[in-house]
């Protein structure tokens, strides 16, 4: 029994490494350039669980784009009790480029935010689907250059979200966590092997969404509109998937204020990574090893107190294990102009270890968490 963990945490180790390595020379490479130079009709489709507090400035930055083609903005109700609703009807009966829906003309099937989203995507008069959430702040350029990956090979694109820091423990960490997220997943698609993506800045063609029947795979989950969709979609039509890294295609995403509301943001994002294995084995052996190695490091450091040679041992492979994710972090850092100190990659690195443990265990009881007052 000795001999089988330890040949599992010798296994999920050199998995994790060679994982991080992986995602180094993914950044390494150089995304595929694109200069489409047409303007494609496209339409925003932004679902809304009560956002009052945030909806005049989604609005106002969406009429701020500056876009040469043609785009339709559609606004979807998710059940608020905020007056959401009023709000968006009032918006469409004076600027018709927005159009207002309620999810509750979506399939009965479905559940949560995929079905205001699919109320969107169906009643959508373009192609090509962008997406971002109404907590989002979005530059003047965002629909434009996410346009130039809109090309005729291309059915899916990732888009670059970025949590802006201030002077909160919580939104520093949130800050630096959601861009290593970024980072991995701008390694995993320039090596044509895409793992996750985020629903604050995400594109895909409407047929593609016809194709694979939509959410139908995933009616039932909490989430799983951005990464556990982007899966399905590779699985059933082997989508061409690519990421945007232009700078003027990035989102600003929301600050978390506290400890729990981060922790309950992630652990309904951990949900997905638990059923990954049925749609993508490979994102779901990455998940197991890094789950399993920081939960190892906890136990060995523990353990090292008592043991000497445990210690040593410890010692050496978090040093591995920082350098190379510093290097991660380094490179990602140039690539997206990142903004933040080292001594809070320090403070990221060291309260990654209890945090990857709790988002492992949470993920088990992501659906039993609501969302903006929904049970």
């Amino acid at each position: 029994m000795v001999s089988v963990l330890i040949f599992y945490i010798i296994v999920t180790t050199l998995i994790y490494f060679f994982s991080i390595l992986f995602f180094l020379i993914g950044n390494i490479v150089l995304s595929e350039k694109i200069e489409n130079k047409n303007f494609p009709n496209i339409s925003v489709i932004i679902a809304i669980k009560n956002g009052i507090d945030s909806i005049e400035s989604i609005v106002n930055d969406l009429k701020e784009q500056d876009y040469n083609g043609v785009a339709e903005f559609i606004l979807i109700d998710d059940d608020s009790i905020d007056g959401t609703d009023i709000y968006i009807k009032n918006i469409s009966q004076t600027d018709k480029k927005f159009r207002c829906f309620s999810s509750n003309e979506g399939k009965i099937e479905l559940s949560h935010k995929k079905k205001a989203l699919d109320v969107g995507i169906e009643n959508a008069k373009y192609e090509w689907l962008l997406f971002t959430d109404v907590d989002c702040r979005l530059k003047p350029t965002w629909i434009s250059a996410m346009s130039q990956y809109m090309i005729d090979k291309n059915d899916y694109i990732v888009g670059y979200s970025e949590v802006k820091q201030n002077d909160l423990v919580s939104t520093i960490f949130q800050s630096i966590d959601l861009f290593m997220m970024m980072v991995v997943s701008r390694g995993s698609i320039n090596f044509k092997l895409p793992l996750a993506c985020i629903g604050q800045n995400q594109a895909y063609r409407k047929s593609l969404y016809k194709k694979i029947g939509g959410f139908t795979k995933i009616a039932s989950h909490l989430q799983g509109d951005d990464s556990l969709f982007m899966q399905i979609c590779i699985k059933y039509k082997k989508s061409s998937i690519l990421f945007a890294h232009d700078e003027k295609s990035f989102v600003n995403a929301r600050q978390e204020k506290t400890w729990l509301n981060l922790f309950r943001q992630r652990i309904r994002w951990a949900g997905d990574a638990r059923i990954m294995w049925k749609f993508n084995k490979l994102f779901f052996v990455i998940f197991l090893s890094t789950f399993s190695i920081h939960l190892f490091f906890i136990l060995g450091i523990i353990s090292s107190i008592f043991n000497t040679n445990l210690l040593m041992i410890m010692v050496l492979l978090i040093t591995i294990k920082f350098i190379l994710e510093y290097l991660l972090f380094y490179i990602g850092k140039e690539k997206f102009n990142y903004k933040t100190t080292f001594l809070n990659f320090i403070f990221w690195f060291i309260f990654h270890f209890p945090y990857i443990v709790l988002m492992g265990v949470g993920s088990f009881y992501s659906n039993q968490l609501g969302w903006k007052n929904r049970p």
